[in-house]
């Protein structure tokens, strides 16, 4: 079973919330999926995708998406307009790169720039492996957790057919170009 959430912690310790989140799924098979409040997703049938990736990649721990605006380079879908805010665009993005890919995935090296935790899903069995999310506030806890993926040799792929519009810090975003 897959499971979503969007996390919150009002003490701000993102990896409380997520651990607590992971203790309540049932099963090692389960899934729990993680996305940010300022994102959205570009096709109501994301979770087929989702389903697409859990179903065809056996051997995956984890995954995550593309997104128009982030820190980590990999995660900037190829040929997105990062700087429109334009709903419609997005969600045409959305669907082309879904009608391309589907949930086609590529294998995140152990090489690669750390992930941003805008989006990522987690295997219960791969958490545990893992020693759960390390507690420690808001930021970094996405950075450690594929660190951790790497340390314990597990895969983490990157469903090219699943792009979400992210918002990212937007409020402020002409004097942050350099985060793009």
């Amino acid at each position: 079973m897959i499971y979503y959430s969007v996390p919150f912690n009002s003490d701000k310790n993102i990896g409380v919330y997520y651990n607590q989140f992971m203790k309540i799924l049932p099963n090692d098979d389960d899934w729990g999926v993680f996305f940010d409040s300022d994102t959205m997703f570009t096709t109501s049938d994301f979770g087929l995708l989702v389903e697409g990736a859990v179903e065809r990649y056996k051997d995956a721990s984890a995954f995550t998406c593309y997104t128009n605006r982030v820190d980590c380079r990999w995660q900037i879908a190829p040929g997105v307009d990062k700087w429109t805010n334009d709903m419609s665009y997005h969600r045409d993005f959305g669907l082309e790169i879904k009608n391309k890919y589907g949930s086609d995935c590529i294998q995140i090296g152990t090489n690669s720039q750390v992930m941003s935790g805008m989006f990522f899903t987690i295997k219960k069995s791969a958490w545990e492996k893992c020693g759960g999310f390390v507690e420690k506030g808001m930021l970094g806890v996405d950075n450690w957790f594929h660190k951790k993926l790497n340390e314990t040799g597990q895969k983490f792929y990157l469903i090219k057919g699943l792009y979400l519009y992210h918002w990212y810090r937007n409020n402020g975003i002409e004097g942050k170009r350099h985060l793009l």
